[in-house]
């Protein structure tokens, strides 16, 4: 449910934040992208939350993300998980996203700060990835908190925003992928096929 509700609004969610608007000067792409994709995936994360089947319980589902931008000078990916974006430059794989995974350092840190652990690169020995939408068991706080009062939560929405820098002359192709595709696999697919990306 958490996949298809994301799918679903995430697109109208982006052009209602106005960051990204039509002549959008290049270098602004980046920030801009990056603030659109952290508001989004925050906005829906909390809609989520408040569906009836979610606080009922009856749903405890989660999902990874991954979503990129492209501009004449910019790819920009956002990833929340291990759904990863590979793009097709000259023949060669590029990764634009990094897996969020629980035994990652950083991860980790946040992870056992939040009270929870590590068990089989897993958290609590159970959740595969250290950022998702939905999977609310997982961002419960009841005791503890960062210093400023914030809560420290053991799986995070918040995406991990990268940018690369392209030029109009390049023909890219991207392919989005799960974690058990490698790149080059990726890439070679991404070469094939334009049904997955965006392309200039």
């Amino acid at each position: 449910m958490v996949a298809q509700y994301t799918a679903r609004h995430v697109a109208q969610k982006l052009l209602d934040t106005k960051h990204l608007t039509p002549g959008l000067a290049e270098a602004e792409v980046p920030a801009k992208s990056k603030a659109a994709f952290e508001k989004v995936l925050m906005d829906i994360d909390a809609e989520l939350r408040k569906l009836p089947e979610v606080e009922s319980g009856q749903d405890q589902s989660g999902s990874t993300s991954v979503m990129t931008l492209f501009s004449p000078q910019f790819v920009v990916c956002a990833n929340t998980g291990d759904s990863r974006a590979v793009l097709c430059r000259g023949g060669e794989a590029v990764a634009l996203s990094h897996d969020h995974k629980p035994y990652n350092p950083g991860e980790k840190e946040r992870i056992e700060a939040a009270g929870s652990h590590v068990k089989f690169n897993r958290v609590n020995g159970d959740l595969a990835v250290s950022r998702a939408l939905g999977d609310f068991v997982y961002k419960r706080c009841e005791t503890v908190t960062e210093a400023g009062g914030g809560c420290v939560k053991c799986a995070s929405v918040l995406p991990m925003v990268a940018q690369h820098s392209v030029s109009s002359q390049e023909h890219l192709s991207c392919r989005v992928t799960g974690d058990d595709v490698p790149p080059p696999a990726a890439m070679d697919e991404a070469s094939h096929t334009s049904s997955f990306c965006i392309l200039r």
